[in-house]
């Protein structure tokens, strides 16, 4: 079974790279320029901004999740996924974005493992759940960056 310090591996992986998947969600996001933050690709297709502020949310989220500070419930739909602009500094959210990871990697390198599998209150998932359901949240927004990076340099047909 895995322990604390290999789901802390595989989390950072999904995050700064050495993934057998591909690029992880920082290396998706290296060399994002100005112009591609806010650019909208297609109306029904969030933004590379948007999709930064979404993963912002659930990060945050499932740190307080862990340490056992916040409900379920309490991610409203204009949390989840939450309007940018062109006025929001791309390496502030970047900045926001490296924090936030930092800070859930700190949560889940401070539980016991004996914690893993306690239920969160008000789900019927546990912390192993949650962790796994970030770590796969990261490698999903990853690839689409990728796509959407490769639509904005006019890369795909």
């Amino acid at each position: 079974m895995l322990g604390i310090r290999e789901i802390r591996q595989e989390l950072s992986k999904s995050y700064f790279g050495e993934a057998w998947h591909g690029p992880s969600l920082k290396q998706a996001l290296q060399g994002v320029g100005e112009q591609e933050v806010w650019t909208r690709v297609h109306p029904e297709v969030h933004t590379v901004g948007e999709i930064v502020l979404h993963l912002r949310t659930w990060m945050q989220s499932a740190e307080q999740r862990i340490s056992g500070r916040m409900p379920f419930e309490s991610v409203t739909d204009e949390q989840d996924w939450p309007s940018g602009s062109e006025a929001e500094d791309w390496s502030s959210l970047m900045n926001g974005l490296d924090a936030d990871f930092d800070q859930l990697l700190t949560a889940v390198g401070q539980l016991e493992e004996s914690e893993l599998f306690d239920s969160i209150a008000g789900t019927k998932d546990n912390r192993f759940e949650l962790i796994l359901g970030i770590l796969q949240h990261n490698i999903y927004h990853a690839g689409q960056i990728v796509l959407l990076r490769k639509l904005h340099a006019g890369g795909v047909r």
